[in-house]
């Protein structure tokens, strides 16, 4: 069985890798909160598929699902209100349930259930695996910044939507099949962060991951609504909605929230 370091880590690694699905990290436009301008769509695939990640960035607001081997999260990014908040639901055994919401400046509020569903696969001993806090009924809020294994977790530390930075300088081909419709190959294994490549801790990409086939949706305006990359067999689907309309998310009522304390930082950053 793993250490409670590492089941922390994974735990951190997981919210890291949620936040970068949902494009948390994208960069600011020079007018945040504006509504950018809607050009004409490029006629070249290249062009418009490079350009469609544009509309993925920390001034609008949208909604979002991420659907990978194992893992289903949804969400919604505000740029508005500088605020996020994201499910994910690990399907593979043991499920565990993860919550987060995020908003500027450093304020994390996170829950989860996989020390509640480790005790319960694993018996006695577990305990100690429960960072003060994160029992699954109530928000552990806490700053990023204090707890080594998290300090990915903010707008700016985060990639954008890594998984559309390679339509970008990652893409090898692409070709329009139909209106707004496209596929071609991109480049995960130079344009990806690894989180999004790497299935076994400590593992390195394959180089297969430079030629990964995908098929890719705009919408009118040329904004990404769809992205499937095929990881051999193995899709990772991201769908983007409600460019400029989803709604705020809505930040934990006080009660339910347990605010960190030193000790909950220590115990977070335990080296045992």
């Amino acid at each position: 069985m793993k250490s409670s370091r590492g089941i922390r880590a994974g735990v951190a690694g997981l919210a890291a890798l949620t936040f970068a699905l949902a494009g948390c990290g994208a960069e600011p436009s020079a007018a945040p909160g504006a509504a950018p301008a809607s050009p004409a769509v490029p006629a070249d695939p290249k062009a418009a598929l490079a350009a469609s990640a544009n509309a993925i960035n920390i001034d609008t607001h949208y909604a979002f699902t991420a659907d990978s081997s194992g893992m289903k999260t949804s969400g919604v990014v505000h740029g508005p209100s500088r605020s996020m908040a994201l499910t994910s639901t690990m399907t593979e055994e043991p499920g565990f349930k993860l919550e987060l919401y995020y908003t500027e400046p450093g304020s994390t509020y996170l829950r989860t259930d996989i020390f509640a569903v480790l005790a319960e696969a694993f018996g006695t001993g577990t305990g100690e695996l429960t960072p003060l806090g994160l029992d699954g009924k109530k928000w552990l809020m806490f700053d990023p910044a204090k707890a080594q294994d998290f300090t990915g977790i903010s707008f700016k530390d985060t990639d954008l939507a890594g998984v559309a930075a390679p339509l970008g300088k990652g893409l090898v081909s692409a070709e329009q099949t139909g209106p707004g419709q496209y596929k071609g190959v991109a480049n995960l294994y130079d344009h990806a962060p690894s989180e999004y490549v790497l299935t076994q801790e400590g593992a390195e990409p394959d180089a297969k991951l430079k030629a990964v086939p995908f098929t890719a949706a705009l919408d009118g305006q040329g904004r990404l609504t769809s992205l499937v990359y095929d990881l051999g067999g193995t899709p990772l689907t991201i769908t983007i909605s409600e460019y400029g309309a989803a709604a705020a998310p809505v930040k934990p009522a006080s009660a339910d929230v347990v605010e960190a304390t030193d000790e909950t930082y220590a115990q977070l950053n335990s080296q045992s």
